[in-house]
């Protein structure tokens, strides 16, 4: 949610379930645009969940997830000069 300098919304956007956790919203530059940036998903004392991109309109421009199996964290999302998402993944370890 983003409110107004009177508290009043000026977005909004709930999520697939109640259970899930949005962390680490804020805007940030993609393509020398204003986005804004935020992770999804389940925080289980760790993060399950998808990296979201939203262009100055509110779009979804782009969600993805670590790749080759590992998980990401829900820590660290930034959108590097070259355009490219720097995020921290983790791999349990019992």
């Amino acid at each position: 949610m983003i409110l107004d300098n009177d508290g009043q919304p000026v977005w909004l956007r709930l999520l697939q379930n109640e259970d899930m956790d949005v962390m680490n919203f804020r805007a940030q530059t993609y393509k020398d645009e204003t986005v804004l940036t935020w992770w999804e998903g389940y925080h289980t004392g760790y993060g399950q969940g998808e990296y979201v991109i939203l262009d100055g309109s509110y779009r979804e421009i782009a969600r993805f997830t670590a790749a080759n199996g590992f998980n990401g964290d829900y820590h660290e999302f930034l959108i590097s000069p070259q355009d490219t998402a720097l995020i921290a993944i983790y791999e349990g370890v019992p």
